[in-house]
């Protein structure tokens, strides 16, 4: 084989692995500079996808999907599976997230219950 189709051949193989290299996704691709804002639902779903859980698209709602994983992150953690983000889910999520190396802003905020928020702060 020729030299200089070899090099080619390679030279398209890096082109190709550049272009065509699986993308990380949105939440394998946060870095240290995220910092997740545990005040409201679209940063509790950002955090919940980091954290393994799924919470379905993060869209700032509170809908049926953000519930479940709510939950299931309070039962895997020995919470009340009430689906509320208070005072305890809130800390526990923080500090998975910070034990994995992340930011985390607002660890005492609202109590987050269903839709919208009830101003309760700790």
């Amino acid at each position: 084989m020729d030299t200089k189709w070899l090099a080619l051949g390679a030279g398209a193989a890096v082109l190709a692995g550049i272009f065509f290299w699986p993308k990380k996704s949105k939440a394998q691709g946060l870095s240290n500079s995220s910092a997740f804002n545990l005040t409201d639902v679209s940063g509790i779903q950002k955090a919940l996808t980091a954290l393994g859980y799924s919470p379905g698209k993060v869209d700032g709602k509170y809908g049926p999907t953000t519930k479940a994983a709510v939950v299931a992150f309070q039962k895997a953690h020995s919470l009340n599976g009430d689906a509320v983000v208070g005072h305890d889910t809130r800390a526990a999520m923080a500090k998975d997230l910070k034990s994995k190396g992340m930011s985390v802003t607002g660890e005492s905020g609202p109590t987050i219950r269903g839709i919208g928020l009830v101003r309760s702060y700790y």
